[in-house]
């Protein structure tokens, strides 16, 4: 399980590597990032649902746009063009997804707990808010 990667990763790093697809999608020159050169193919030839051969697990491109901020990818900064970037998503190292993989369930899991820590603290004021106001009627 250790060895396990998200298949988001292992399939985006697949595709970004395949030098067929180079119009469409390809390594920037950091080699810590890839850039959309043509949105539209990338979404009728590599994630559109209706496509059974298609590369990337998502259902839309926009999905598609969702997963790469939600796994931990950001925009490059400057670029003119549809540039994201990781520090561990890296040209010649497929090894370093899994490092990049726990990077973003930390993050997300620390997100995800400090949402449910509000949450908690919500109910427990409204909870406080309901006894004062019962013990005030009395």
């Amino acid at each position: 399980m250790a060895d396990m990667v998200i298949p988001f990763y292992t399939c985006l790093y697949e595709v970004v590597n395949d030098h067929s697809l180079d119009s469409i999608i390809s390594w920037g020159k950091s080699n810590h990032s890839f850039i959309i050169w043509n949105p539209r193919e990338l979404d009728s030839k590599l994630i559109s649902i209706s496509r059974p051969s298609r590369r990337l697990p998502c259902s839309s491109l926009k999905k598609f746009f969702h997963d790469v901020k939600f796994y931990g990818f950001k925009r490059v900064k400057g670029s003119p063009r549809l540039e994201f970037g990781n520090a561990y998503f890296v040209r010649g190292k497929p090894e370093l997804l899994q490092k990049m993989q726990q990077k973003s369930f930390d993050k997300n899991l620390r997100k995800y707990q400090a949402a449910i820590t509000a949450e908690n603290q919500a109910i427990k004021d409204a909870k406080d808010a309901e006894a004062r106001l019962q013990h005030l009627r009395i």
